[in-house]
């Protein structure tokens, strides 16, 4: 009964530009904050901004998870963490296809990485 699993990133969205960080303060828990305020997220390293996954189950054993995911990066360490994407699966049960993978930069150019940087490693 083989599982195919597909991964599909959006996109990561580079964002080193401190100059354009809101000066909100987050509230704490408890604390009423006026309708229409949304939280600072500026000193974060890395900021989720999609995350969805999607599993489809076919009649035949097979199915199909689809991840996509959205991450604004917004200093070194949020480099550091998402330099290097990890999608792991069992190899014995399970194919991994990754569609694309892109950077979009803050003045909206995408740079496409290309699939020969996927590297198909074991983790032990």
């Amino acid at each position: 009964m083989p599982k195919h699993m597909c991964f599909l990133v959006l996109s990561l969205a580079f964002c080193l530009d401190f100059s354009t960080a809101h000066s909100q303060v987050p509230s704490t828990p408890g604390e009423a904050k006026p309708a229409g305020v949304k939280p600072d997220y500026s000193s974060e390293a890395f900021v989720t901004e999609l995350d969805s996954t999607r599993i489809v189950f076919e009649n035949d054993g097979t199915s199909t998870r689809q991840s996509t995911a959205r991450i604004r990066i917004q200093s070194d360490a949020g480099v550091q963490r998402y330099g290097v994407l990890t999608f792991r699966y069992q190899n014995s049960t399970e194919s991994a296809d990754i569609d694309y993978v892109r950077v979009r930069k803050q003045d909206g150019s995408i740079i496409s990485t290309p699939p020969g940087s996927v590297v198909n490693a074991t983790i032990g």
